[in-house]
């Protein structure tokens, strides 16, 4: 079975929702006291958050694929059974007309 990205994804979100508030708090910090140490950890909590961006973009996109193949094959399944179904119908169908011909005979 393959991997679960969806949950990944979710950790990703919640460390990035994180990091969110992180950089809100160090973004008033920067402001009420500008100074080099509070620009440092602003600019690494950009960086931080740009990181996470990207990896959850990557596992947006595989989360994507795994969800449309999940609905392929569903839907390939539910194909073959209204296949079965009407050939189920069919034979029916054929049945009665041979038990009607036989009848008449």
């Amino acid at each position: 079975m393959s991997p679960d990205y969806l949950e990944q994804y979710q950790k990703l979100y919640s460390e990035y929702i994180d990091r969110a508030v992180a950089l809100h708090n160090y973004h008033r910090v920067f402001i009420t006291h500008t100074g080099l140490d509070t620009s440092i950890r602003l600019r690494s909590q950009i960086r931080a958050m740009r990181k996470i961006e990207k990896e959850m973009l990557n596992l947006s996109k595989l989360v994507y694929k795994q969800v449309r193949e999940k609905r392929k094959e569903m839907l390939e399944a539910k194909k073959i059974a209204l296949e079965e179904k009407a050939r189920l119908r069919q034979l029916k169908k054929e049945e009665k007309q041979n038990v009607r011909n036989n009848r008449s005979d």
